[in-house]
């Protein structure tokens, strides 16, 4: 019984030793598929790591090319320099103390510096407000912020004007005051 039991043993060590032919040709296969695997997945990184740097270049080039524009630009007229005769209807308003048909008259100096535009606006001789902005060729547009410093009394005003011909503009001006309101009014500027 002895030695049944140790050919038995014997036995068992040698078919323990010896593998199946399927089992290892499909471990074979599986470790190709998983290196084919790790190939395909190295290069879409590299790729991609190409791609990530020319997009970088990219964006540098169009950040360099961006900060070289002036933000300051505006079209040069000559037409628009000189006084004005500058008349004003209201035609909008959601503000207390103004209706629709007030209408006020003024005189604005306007001027170029430093490739903006300048408009002085005198009332009764007196300087009342400076506007500051641009003309592109089709629209002069011009801002003014008053009161910036106290928030519950600030008000921005934005003036847009078309060239109607060569002595007169037309467009609109539009007031907004802190307290939510709107004033909004035709306006005319005649050159004197």
């Amino acid at each position: 019984m002895k030695r049944a039991s140790f050919i038995l043993f014997g036995l068992s060590i040698v078919f323990a030793s010896c593998t199946d032919p399927r089992r290892e040709q499909e471990l074979q296969r599986k470790e190709r598929a998983l290196n084919e695997k790790e190939q395909v997945l190295l290069q879409k990184e590299k790729s991609l790591q190409i791609k990530e740097e020319e997009l970088i270049r990219m964006k540098l080039r169009l950040d360099s090319t961006l900060n070289k524009v002036p933000k300051d630009t505006g079209v040069y007229n000559p037409d628009l320099e000189g006084r004005w005769s500058v008349t004003m209807n209201c035609t909008e308003t959601t503000c207390p103390g103004s209706a629709v048909g007030d209408t006020k008259t003024e005189q604005w100096d306007i001027a170029h510096e430093n490739n903006r535009l300048i408009a002085k606006a005198f009332d009764n001789g007196k300087l009342v407000r400076m506007y500051s902005g641009l003309y592109n060729g089709s629209t002069l547009e011009l801002t003014v912020n008053q009161n910036e410093k106290i928030p519950e009394q600030a008000t921005t005003i934005v003036v847009k004007v078309q060239q109607s011909s060569k002595n007169k503009l037309e467009g609109t001006r539009e007031i907004i005051r802190a307290e939510n309101c709107k004033i909004l009014y035709a306006v005319q500027f005649v050159k004197k």
